[in-house]
C-alpha cells in the first residue's frame, strides 16, 4: 500500500488457460479515485515468471516484482506508473550467481529509485557448504544508464543456516 493508501495492491493466484489451468499469480493495483478504488493496473504472470512478491513506493508510483521460471536465475522487474499503467522501468533484474533470488522478498524506496533483493536460499559460491546463507542485494536507478545498477557488494548471511533476507524494508 502507497503511504496515504491511495495505491493498494495485492496478489493472487487463479487459473491460466495458457499454462494448462494451472494456478498463476498476478499482481492487481487499485487507485482510490473519488472516493472509489477503481483498477490501476494488473502485473500477470506466466509459466516463465511466476510471481513471488511485491512491494510498492510510498506514493505509489513505482511496483518491484520477484518471480521466476522454477529454476534459478530469478528475475525482478520494476513498474512505473504513467497515468494510465504500470509500465517495466529499465531491463528486469537478473543474478545468476544468486540460487533462490527473488524468493523472500523485494523493497522498494520511497523514491522508486532504490530497490532490495533479498535471496532467502542463496549459498555462498566461494564456500564448500551448500547450506543456505541468504542474501541481500541492493541496486540503484541510473538515470544515464536509463538501467539499474547493483549499488555496493552482496550482502551475506554471516554463517551457513543464516538464511539472511527472511525479511527486508526500505
Amino acid at each position: 500500500m502507497s503511504s496515504d493508501g491511495r495505491f493498494i495492491s495485492y496478489i493472487t493466484d487463479t487459473p491460466d488457460t495458457d499454462a494448462g489451468n494451472q494456478p498463476i499469480a498476478r499482481i492487481s493495483v487499485y487507485d482510490l479515485d473519488g472516493g472509489s478504488y477503481r483498477i490501476a493496473g494488473t502485473i500477470k504472470g506466466s509459466a516463465s515468471f511466476l510471481i513471488r512478491d511485491s512491494d510498492l513506493s510510498a506514493d505509489g508510483r513505482f511496483l518491484i516484482v520477484s518471480g521466476g521460471g522454477g529454476l534459478p536465475p530469478d528475475k525482478v522487474k520494476v513498474f512505473e506508473w504513467n497515468g494510465t499503467d504500470y509500465v517495466i522501468k529499465g531491463s528486469q533484474i537478473v543474478k545468476e550467481e544468486l540460487s533462490g533470488f527473488g524468493r523472500s522478498g523485494v523493497a522498494i524506496n520511497e523514491t522508486g529509485d532504490i530497490v532490495a533483493i533479498a535471496a532467502l536460499t542463496a549459498s555462498k559460491s566461494d564456500s564448500s557448504s551448500s547450506e543456505a546463507y541468504g542474501a541481500i542485494t541492493i541496486f540503484e536507478w541510473d538515470s544515464n544508464l536509463n538501467d539499474w545498477k547493483q549499488k555496493g557488494s552482496t550482502i551475506w548471511g554471516d554463517e551457513a543456516g543464516d538464511a539472511l533476507g527472511v525479511n527486508i524494508s526500505l
